[in-house]
């Protein structure tokens, strides 16, 4: 849940993913949304696992040559408990999460993936947090200026697991063996023990259990939600009204709002159709409640013209979809297989819900 890092500036870019600049307020929210995503009718299981990320001081996407990866900032202590662990906090404590996702960022000369500081002294012996920790893809082979990116990767894998990061997301950016592949080599090197990887995979595995992925399917209600639950309108009719209910108009000049039937309005930018990047980046495209259908529903009738439609720089085409176009630069590939097997599906299961839509 992308609700735990605060948002101070626009400028940093990935606003969008975030609620709020207060750290109480988005931890009361990391809090809500934790307990609504783990908890359910039935006591004995955990329905999902709520994580909460990215842990901690990340809210700086690039700025004056520096990148989110690898980025060594010196916080203040005062700093950190002002400001970046409240909402933590309130999500382990009132949310009960089980999970968290360890950040790029490197506070006072130590990755966060690798700070056995923040990682084991403050949140699992101070917070009292029982759940696992999960890299962001990648963040135990980040570049300089962490100290920690001039490491081997068996001393990262060592350091990682010393700190209690439970899963590797990813083996780094440049093709090479990182992160806990190296766990062996860090074992036989005598860098870490056994005891160390018994427990970060326990504890994982325990986590599993606790959500019954190895118990019989028969009489476990959470398995047998079906997929049309996803985006139901029901969900989008309660999601709709807490927005509308958090808004504030603090002043209308010329009384331009309500918006006429009678006058053309002129919806400007490249947000106004990009249902992705609204719903954060990483969701799947199938959310349709973007700024102009909003308007089309709201003022039938009404006639409105978008200018800059979209953001054409191939710069934005994700790595994921990304392949050298004809005349050199980027383009976008072809999906694979299994990438339009999985859109297929996802635009099965919602296409009754965007016909249902005005």
């Amino acid at each position: 849940m992308r609700l735990s890092d605060p948002s101070a500036a626009i400028r940093w870019g990935r606003a969008a993913e975030v609620p709020t600049e207060d750290p109480l307020l988005a931890g009361k929210l990391a809090a809500a949304m934790t307990r609504g995503i783990q908890e359910g009718e039935d006591p004995r299981y955990v329905k999902l696992l709520g994580s909460l990320k990215h842990f901690s001081v990340y809210s700086m996407e690039s700025s004056a040559g520096s990148q989110r990866f690898g980025y060594a900032p010196t916080i203040s202590k005062h700093d950190m408990a002002d400001s970046y662990l409240p909402a933590y906090a309130l999500g382990i404590r009132e949310g009960g999460a089980l999970g968290m996702m360890c950040s790029y960022t490197s506070v006072n000369g130590t990755a966060f993936c690798e700070s056995a500081e923040w990682q084991q002294q403050w949140a699992r012996q101070k917070m009292g947090f029982e759940g696992n920790i999960v890299t962001d893809c990648g963040a135990l082979s980040m570049p300089k200026p962490s100290a920690e990116g001039s490491m081997d990767a068996a001393h990262n894998a060592a350091k990682g697991l010393a700190a209690g990061t439970d899963l590797n997301c990813g083996n780094g950016f440049d093709g090479k063996q990182h992160g806990y592949t190296a766990v062996a080599a860090a074992i036989s090197s005598k860098l870490a023990t056994e005891a160390q990887l018994d427990e970060v995979v326990g504890r994982s595995l325990g986590l599993r259990m606790r959500t019954g992925a190895f118990d019989p399917l028969e009489g476990q209600i959470y398995t047998k939600i079906p997929v049309e639950q996803l985006g139901a309108q029901a969900h989008h009719e309660l999601a709709e009204d807490i927005a509308a209910q958090g808004l504030v108009l603090l002043a209308n000049p010329g009384g331009v709002l309500p918006l006429s039937l009678h006058k053309k309005t002129a919806v400007i930018g490249p947000h106004a159709k990009a249902d992705r990047q609204l719903l954060g980046r990483c969701a799947p495209p199938f959310a349709d409640d973007v700024p102009m259908r909003g308007l089309r529903c709201e003022r039938r009738g009404a006639a409105f013209q978008l200018l800059l439609r979209g953001v054409s720089d191939p710069r934005q085409v994700p790595e994921s979809l990304a392949a050298p176009a004809a005349g050199g630069g980027r383009g976008v590939r072809q999906l694979d297989q299994l990438q339009q097997l999985l859109l297929a599906r996802t635009a099965a299961a919602f296409s009754w819900r965007r016909s249902s839509r005005c």
